[in-house]
């Protein structure tokens, strides 16, 4: 074997390694995201109570174009809810619009936030570098 298949070959070993290990640094950030949920969820009221923290899961969506990966947190119980808490809706009573809107929380958002600069430090120490 020659030198440059060697080096080939030692880059492409190279290459899985690093992106075998941040697939894992991805995941634990994923589930570190998962527990911080019930904090920041609010809590509703009357008999919808908490409502909000049930049903929330990974996800984990594979990108066709690009072949990478995009990991996060979802609902699978209520999959519209993150939009609805995110962004103020009218109110609606028993089919009555009272003309008023719900506040916006964007406790999603926040844990989203989270995640991508937890995710960007994580693997900054990983590889090595420095801000």
């Amino acid at each position: 074997m020659g030198i440059a298949a060697e080096i080939d070959r030692d880059v492409r070993r190279w290459s899985e390694e690093i992106k075998t290990e941040t697939a894992k640094i991805a995941r634990a950030v994923q589930t570190d995201m998962l527990a911080k949920i019930p904090a920041e969820t609010p809590v509703g009221r009357g008999d919808h109570g908490g409502h909000m923290r049930d049903g929330w899961v990974k996800g984990t969506i594979q990108l066709k174009d690009s072949g990478g990966t995009l990991y996060g947190v979802r609902n699978k119980l209520k999959p519209f809810m993150v939009h609805l808490v995110n962004f103020p809706h009218r109110i609606v009573v028993h089919g009555v619009d009272t003309g008023r809107y719900t506040e916006g929380n964007d406790f999603v958002d926040r844990v989203q936030d989270w995640g991508v600069n937890e995710l960007d430090r994580r693997l900054r120490d990983y590889l090595g570098e420095s801000e």
